[in-house]
């Protein structure tokens, strides 16, 4: 049973509807009127039902990028969301290390069939199982290590040391590369490696190979003084605030934060559009290719999960901490994507992605997806 602070007021939700509207026409974002109902309409329902206090939608939908914010960033403060409101991405973080794995593959710096500890010397001296995983193994889940280490210690207390000497002495329950688990870790690991590579912390890699080209200058690890005004207030499913996550020990698998209007960028290129960067675009695209076949219905990119619904290849990934729900997602042969990010944790964001995502490609979506953390 929901909180009664968690309960939004029919008369509330028609005032976000009216004042996005409103903020959407004045920043001449809404270009294409038949979208902006459409998206109302699936998100309304969608927020009647989840009740997250704030969100913002990015469609991407013929070469053009439209922003639909609705409700607070902060409920107790009653601040708006706009494109620039700052989200936690959670596990959406790990498709922009895979972008990342995906140009120092095109740069000859590393190679996915290469084992980690040839990019993390204190693995290849002290390591035992983990030898035999591969960089491939960890971008697609499919190196066996498990979501979160099996030690009692709360994330906030993990750091860099502490995981090399857990993978250290990890022991393998089946063999690397030959079954899909979700992995925290792994996508951490991952990120330590392109660091070791590069000798700089990961948050400057990532800006220097993508987001500066980008103009994404909202999306970081750990928010500057200067942004925080920004940042949303996440609120747990029971409608409680919750502090922004710790950076924790594997970073790289959950811990960036972004703004809408950064996603919206992130989102078309990703979508092959932005000929003026071949060589962002063609890693983003090695990042989409197929490279671990789970079913007839769901092959892995690296990160990036490939299911064919109704006929239609969808190319996404979604994400949940506490205090945040979030989704990217493409129907790559219609050029369509949508991005959805809430400020409440365990918003089923995939539903309401996928359900965009149909909807304005012209087709109904009949799933009831869960999200996946």
């Amino acid at each position: 049973m929901r909180v009664q602070q968690s309960i939004v007021p029919i008369v509330a939700i028609i005032l976000v509807f009216t004042a996005s509207s409103l903020w959407a026409q004045e920043g001449d974002v809404e270009r294409r009127p038949q979208i902006g109902p459409m998206v109302h309409s699936i998100v309304h329902s969608w927020i009647e039902k989840e009740q997250p206090p704030g969100v913002i939608v990015v469609v991407r939908h013929h070469g053009e990028t439209t922003f639909f914010p609705f409700g607070e960033a902060d409920r107790g403060r009653g601040i708006r969301v706009t494109p620039d409101s700052i989200f936690e991405l959670a596990s959406v973080t790990k498709v922009f290390t895979t972008t990342s794995l995906a140009m120092e593959l095109e740069e000859g710096r590393m190679r996915l069939e290469s084992p980690l500890a040839d990019y993390a010397p204190f693995l290849d001296r002290q390591g035992g199982d983990i030898k035999r995983v591969t960089l491939l193994h960890l971008a697609t889940h499919t190196s066996s290590l498990p979501r979160v280490p099996e030690v009692r210690r709360l994330e906030n207390e993990w750091n860099k040391r502490l995981i090399m000497e857990w993978a250290a002495h990890w022991r393998a329950n089946e063999p690397p590369g030959s079954k899909y688990l979700y992995s925290n870790v792994a996508m951490g690991l991952l990120g330590y490696a392109i660091e070791n590579v590069e000798q700089k912390p990961l948050g400057v890699v990532f800006h220097e190979q993508f987001l500066n080209a980008l103009s994404m200058h909202h999306t970081f690890f750990e928010i500057p003084r200067n942004e925080r005004h920004l940042v949303v207030q996440g609120y747990g499913h029971m409608g409680h605030p919750v502090e922004h996550s710790p950076i924790g020990g594997w970073p790289a698998g959950g811990r960036l934060s972004s703004s809408g209007r950064d996603m919206g960028e992130f989102l078309r290129a990703n979508l092959g559009e932005r000929e003026d960067l071949p060589k962002i675009t063609k890693a983003m695209r090695i990042a989409q290719e197929p490279h671990f076949k789970v079913s007839d219905q769901l092959s892995l990119g690296l990160a990036w999960q490939r299911v064919k619904l109704q006929g239609e290849l969808v190319i996404d990934k979604n994400g949940g901490l506490p205090g945040t729900s979030t989704y990217i997602g493409m129907l790559p042969e219609r050029k369509v994507g949508v991005v959805v990010m809430a400020n409440r944790g365990k918003c089923h964001a995939t539903g309401v992605g996928r359900k965009l995502l149909f909807a304005i490609a012209g087709k109904e979506h009949l799933g009831e997806e869960e999200d996946e953390e």
